[in-house]
C-alpha cells in the first residue's frame, strides 16, 4: 500500500518539477517556441568599419570623432597615435544598425573627421574622407585643414532696464 503512494508522489513532483520549464519556454523572449520580433533584437549589430590612416599634423595626444557629412549623425570615435615621428588616426564607423543615418554595406559616405584640440584654447580640425562602407578595416590619409577659430562670447547687459 505505502509504494503506490510513494510512485504516485514521485511522477507528481516530477510533473511540478518540470511544469515552470514549459510554461517559461511559452514566454516571448524567453522561451524556444519565442516567433515574436523581440527575438531578432537580440542579434548584434554588424561590427564597426574600422577606419584608420595619416594624420599629419595633428598632435598624438588628439582624439577624432567621426561624422556623417550627409546626415550629421555621430557614427564613431577614435584617436590619434605617434609613430616614428608621424601620426595616425584610427576610429570606428558604426553601422546603420547601431545609429541611424551611419554606414550601410557597400553604400558611399563622407566622412567628416573631426579631430579635437589638444591644448585648451585652440581650435579642433577638419578633414573629409570619402569611403564605401563595409566591415573591417579601411584606410585612407586624411589631410586635416587649420585649426578651427575659437568664439568667444561675453554676456551683455540691456539697457532698456528689462532683465
Amino acid at each position: 500500500m505505502k509504494r503506490p503512494i510513494i510512485i504516485g508522489l514521485a511522477l507528481a513532483g516530477a510533473v511540478m518539477a518540470a511544469l515552470p520549464a514549459t510554461v517559461l519556454s511559452l514566454v516571448p523572449g524567453i522561451g524556444t517556441f519565442d516567433t515574436t520580433a523581440s527575438a531578432a533584437g537580440s542579434v548584434p549589430p554588424a561590427p564597426p568599419m574600422v577606419l584608420y590612416g595619416a594624420a599629419p599634423g595633428i598632435p598624438g595626444t588628439s582624439g577624432v570623432i567621426a561624422l556623417n557629412g550627409a546626415t550629421g549623425a555621430n557614427c564613431g570615435r577614435g584617436s590619434v597615435v605617434s609613430d616614428a615621428g608621424a601620426t595616425y588616426y584610427v576610429v570606428d564607423v558604426v553601422s546603420d544598425s547601431q545609429v541611424t543615418g551611419c554606414g550601410t554595406s557597400g553604400a558611399s559616405m563622407t566622412i567628416s573627421l573631426y579631430f579635437t584640440p589638444s591644448t585648451p584654447g585652440t581650435g579642433g580640425r577638419i578633414a573629409t574622407v570619402n569611403v564605401t562602407w563595409a566591415s573591417g578595416a579601411a584606410r585612407q590619409d586624411a589631410a586635416p585643414g587649420s585649426p578651427l577659430p575659437i568664439v568667444a562670447y561675453a554676456p551683455v547687459l540691456a539697457r532698456d532696464g528689462v532683465q
